[in-house]
């Protein structure tokens, strides 16, 4: 039975061609584990489309089962639709392989926007590291509690943990004056900042940590690396690491002494920024072509010639907005 829209129903999809149509919608892992993808099929059953759906979560063997399972029963209801994940590793695309789902590598950071963060000129180092995470337990705030000086930004993230948000902000900001927030605090929750604040911010530290032990690719961990910083992280799943390089990024062992003696051996080396922007960027533009030459492929199996040449065609915001799913399907099938 097709599933019925709800007037309220929210999420992130995006356009990526009209002809052949080729939709970006990220997975979910609860109960809408296709996104909003059935919801927008509804409206083309019998236009031909592919759906791309990024993961931005850890797939495991479990997860990449049950979104294979997903893909079957929505592919029997809609034949003429294809859906291929977008994974974050190559084990994760083997894992939906293996279930039987169609699976690319590619790493949701290859859409970062490195025009928004990039290192300043002759800015002066204020804190030993930054740590861009909310305050969320799974985010380990406690694995910086030794280091020197930190400067954190954070967001409210979901209200349904947003007890536990301020209880870990609080704690957060009895640390002071040696650890502080780039943001405002309201009602206990730190108010989101803009990118260019965010980048700003960047400048203002020597190291950028990744700390927690399993989350997606981490949106953070790309945007330290094109505003310069080196990187201290902890062993993790989800694929943060993928555009790590050993010359500027340190795993360190899951304890505050290892993550404090790690953040004080990267600052020790001074790396210029420009090398850590600069290898950064080739390694995006690697695997951004391999993209763009996936996404040539499903034009020309549709019989439809080239469109994007080496052209990187994504630069910008995230094309993938979060919205209603009615205007979502405005937008895309007017």
């Amino acid at each position: 039975m097709a599933e019925e829209p709800d007037a309220l129903t929210v999420g992130a999809a995006g356009l990526i061609s009209r002809d052949p149509l080729i939709l970006v919608v990220p997975s979910d892992s609860g109960e809408r584990i296709l996104g909003l993808i059935p919801l927008l099929a509804q409206k083309i059953p019998q236009t031909p489309a592919t759906f791309l759906s990024p993961l931005f979560w850890h797939c495991d063997e479990a997860t990449a089962r049950n979104k294979a399972d997903a893909v079957r029963n929505f592919t029997g209801q809609y034949p003429n639709h294809q859906v291929i994940f977008l994974a974050n590793t190559l084990e994760e695309v083997a894992l939906l392989r293996v279930a039987g789902a169609e699976a690319f590598f590619a790493n949701h950071n290859i859409f970062a926007d490195e025009n928004a963060f990039y290192p300043f000129a002759d800015s002066g180092i204020e804190f030993d590291a930054v740590y861009n995470a909310r305050p969320w337990p799974e985010k380990r705030h406690n694995l910086a509690a030794e280091i020197g000086r930190v400067i954190y930004i954070g967001y409210p993230g979901d209200l349904a943990v947003a007890a536990r948000s301020r209880a870990i902000t609080a704690i957060l900001q009895q640390r002071a004056p040696r650890h502080l927030f780039a943001n405002v605090i309201v009602d206990g929750l730190p108010r989101p900042i803009a990118r260019p604040e965010v980048n700003a911010v960047l400048a203002r530290a020597a190291v950028g940590l990744c700390l927690s032990e399993v989350e997606g690719a981490m949106y953070a961990s790309i945007e330290y690396l094109l505003a310069g910083l080196p990187v201290v992280s902890t062993p993790s799943r989800g694929g943060r690491d993928v555009f790590f390089d050993p010359d500027y990024c340190v795993i360190a062992e899951a304890n505050a002494s290892a993550v404090r003696e790690a953040v004080a051996a990267l600052r020790g080396r001074n790396i210029p920024r420009a090398y850590v922007r600069a290898r950064t960027l080739a390694k995006l533009e690697v695997e951004r072509q391999r993209f763009v030459a996936f996404l040539e492929q499903i034009r020309m199996r549709s019989g439809v010639a080239r469109a994007y040449g080496t052209q990187w065609p994504f630069s910008g915001p995230p094309f993938a907005k979060w919205q209603s799913f009615e205007i979502h399907a405005r937008e895309m099938f007017g």
